[in-house]
């Protein structure tokens, strides 16, 4: 019974363009989902490689002990990074 119900719906030719559509709907849902993770690690890996960039340059710049103060600063601070970002910057460059 539940067979020749459902052979009845699919003849009709709006039934068939729903499940068209759902599928391609699960489909596009299911892009999404795969880009929203592409865009969560690259957005981690360019997290880690700021934070490297800085501590090379501060410890470049400032010698061991300096570059040891600003780490310490930086585990510290507790508002987002961009506020941080000025606890990096050194103040005599020339």
């Amino acid at each position: 019974m539940k067979s020749q119900i459902l052979a009845l719906l699919q003849q009709q030719q709006g039934f068939s363009t729903l499940l068209r559509l759902m599928y391609r709907m699960a489909n596009i849902d299911k892009q999404l989902q795969l880009t929203a993770a592409k865009v969560d690690a690259m957005r981690s890996e360019i997290i880690v490689e700021w934070h490297l960039s800085i501590h090379i340059y501060v410890y470049s710049l400032q010698g061991t002990h300096k570059y040891l103060e600003n780490i310490l600063n930086f585990v510290q601070c507790e508002n987002s990074l961009v506020e941080c970002h000025s606890a990096f910057i050194p103040r005599n460059v020339e």
